[in-house]
């Protein structure tokens, strides 16, 4: 009893598919004839989309002989240093970093 129930749901299921197909070519043939075209009603444009949350444009990367890990090696290689010490030892050291990105210790 339960599998003809089932089939007889996918029987109707499938008759109403394809009927809603039948009726959405009609409408289509509908509104090309009322607008006086031959090709298909255009789908609603939608806008287009602006820039991602939290992208901006960034600057130039930094051009350096040696990584930010070779610098801060050689530069506690000595002694160790505070982060404002660490980052004034780096940047005595040669290695620079974005404009925006320097911070005074």
């Amino acid at each position: 009893m339960k599998t003809a129930n089932v089939n007889q749901y996918l029987a109707l299921r499938e008759s109403l598919v394809k009927e809603q197909a039948a009726l959405e070519a009609r409408l289509a043939d509908i509104n090309r004839a009322l607008e006086g075209k031959a090709a298909p009603a255009p789908a609603t444009v939608a806008a287009k989309p602006g820039p991602k949350p939290g992208s901006r444009r960034r600057g130039k990367r930094a051009k350096n002989e040696f990584s930010m890990k070779e610098a801060t090696v050689k530069a506690l290689a000595s002694k160790p240093l505070t982060r404002p010490e660490l980052l004034q030892a780096v940047l005595k050291l040669g290695y620079t970093l974005p404009r925006r990105s320097r911070c005074s210790p």
